[in-house]
């Protein structure tokens, strides 16, 4: 084969003569430079842009193929190919999981679709829930304002899944929402609470029990939070029920979704005492 210059070498391979350059640039191939500077391919880069190309279409990285033609053997290229599978198992594992994530995220927003619709302002009803477990950051916080409440709910978020990140599959949706006390005169947080799969001795585990509880949904600002907690005891008081406080509060549309604050839909639910 004559040699070729990089114009011919980059329509043969359909690459761009910058990411050829490139691959010089770091050692992946040295073509020879005639006397006007320009690039000469002789067969031996050829060979080498053909070990790179079916390399790369494996998904093996730059600085990979760099050590394996520095030293490339027949049990290197084994130990290589068998690295590079590894990898794209874990890879394809991870997709998996990602993909499995939306499409348990979409299944939520969908089930909230629905919800949406029943609710105008605020709806209120007693309910039946089953025991379930929450990872729970505590921390008392009392707060007067929106802002204040968004900043709190995003950090304490953050340390929160960053808690439970070996714990739990953080790919797949599970409910998060804040705990409420009316102790004072300000409505009082406290922490966070991420509801659990299944029982586990890791981490800061809070059981909630089975029972009758009075949910409300509403739609709108978390500022109307305090007014729709005066709206559940005024429904346990009008029915002689006895509440038993924290408030769960679990924020289902929120400033993640939408930049409506009048589009927000929150979940409110309190146990009754038996």
């Amino acid at each position: 084969m004559e040699s070729l210059n990089i114009k011919e070498v980059s329509e043969m391979y359909g690459i761009s003569s910058h990411i050829i350059r490139h691959y010089e640039k770091i050692g992946l191939i040295e073509p020879k430079r005639l006397k006007n500077n320009y690039r000469c391919f002789s067969f031996k880069e050829i060979c080498q842009l053909n070990i790179i190309r079916d390399l790369r279409t494996l998904g093996v990285p730059l600085n990979d193929i760099k050590l394996y033609l520095d030293k490339r053997s027949f049990s290197e290229t084994k130990k290589m190919l068998e690295d590079n599978l590894t990898k794209l198992n874990e890879e394809f594992e991870l997709i998996k999981k990602q993909k499995k994530g939306i499409e348990h995220r979409l299944q939520v927003m969908n089930q909230l679709s629905g919800i949406e619709k029943k609710v105008d302002k605020w709806t209120i009803e007693l309910i039946e829930r089953t025991k379930e477990y929450a990872y729970v950051r505590e921390g008392i916080h009392t707060l007067s304002s929106y802002e204040a409440f968004v900043e709190f709910f995003e950090e304490e978020k953050r340390l929160l899944l960053s808690d439970i990140s070996e714990i739990e599959d953080l790919y797949t949706f599970n409910l998060m929402g804040s705990m409420i006390t009316t102790d004072k005169k300000e409505l009082s947080y406290q922490g966070l609470f991420f509801i659990a799969r299944q029982k586990t001795k890791v981490g800061n585990l809070l059981e909630i029990p089975s029972g009758q509880f009075i949910s409300l949904f509403y739609r709108g600002s978390y500022e109307k939070t305090k007014e729709m907690v005066n709206e559940i005891k005024k429904y346990a008081d009008e029915r002689s029920l006895k509440i038993s406080e924290p408030f769960m509060t679990f924020h289902l549309i929120d400033f993640n979704h939408t930049l409506n604050e009048e589009n927000y839909l929150t979940n409110i639910v309190v146990k009754i005492q038996n």
